[in-house]
């Protein structure tokens, strides 16, 4: 399973660190959405990355 997050691309503020702490966020409020985690995306519109769960920002 793959957790994507992504961010408004036309929001100039948009960063692929906006789209990270997102899914951080998620994974305190919802723990059981990470239980089969493969893979997170993280995007911000032009720029996009994968990582694993536990990873820094600088992982992905």
């Amino acid at each position: 399973m793959a957790i994507i997050a992504l961010k408004n691309p036309a929001d100039e503020n948009a960063t692929i660190r906006h789209a990270f702490n997102q899914l951080q966020i998620y994974e305190v409020d919802i723990p059981g959405l990470f239980s089969y985690n493969e893979l997170l995306v993280i995007s911000s519109g032009p720029e996009a990355r994968a990582g694993t769960q536990g990873g820094a920002v600088k992982a992905f």
